[in-house]
């Protein structure tokens, strides 16, 4: 892959998050103008003088609800831009695959010639 193109996963992500917060802002605005014919609704309805009274839960809970999933929605689409956003870069220099093979395999394979060497010898007054 060439330098400072981005991959492929993560357009593929950015895409999704493009997707699901749109999806998450449509429904958010339709539950506000859901809670706000609700709302009306009951206005109406103590306004006409009937004998029936709302004495249910206030509306200020789905008001929250519905408020922090258009939050949500519209974190999802700014992460969408922060990963269009992004390049690869220096993947030879920060690949904890090659930082690992410098580090941590020649102590290995040392250990591994040691081991080989003990197990060839035949002689008892060796040790290893």
């Amino acid at each position: 892959m060439a330098e400072g193109k981005r991959p492929g996963g993560l357009t593929a992500l950015a895409v999704l998050n493009f997707v699901f917060g749109g999806l998450g802002a449509i429904g958010t605005l339709l539950a506000f103008g859901a809670i706000s014919l609700i709302k009306k609704g009951i206005e109406a309805a103590e306004a006409a003088g009937g004998t029936v009274k709302y004495d249910g839960q206030g509306l200020a809970a789905a008001y929250i609800v519905v408020l922090c999933s258009g939050i949500g929605a519209v974190l999802l689409i700014v992460s969408g831009i922060g990963y269009l956003g992004q390049k690869r870069m220096m993947a030879a220099r920060s690949a904890p695959s090659t930082r690992w093979s410098r580090s941590v395999a020649p102590p290995l394979a040392w250990s591994r010639v040691a081991a080989s060497a003990c197990s060839r010898s035949s002689s008892a007054s060796t040790r290893c």
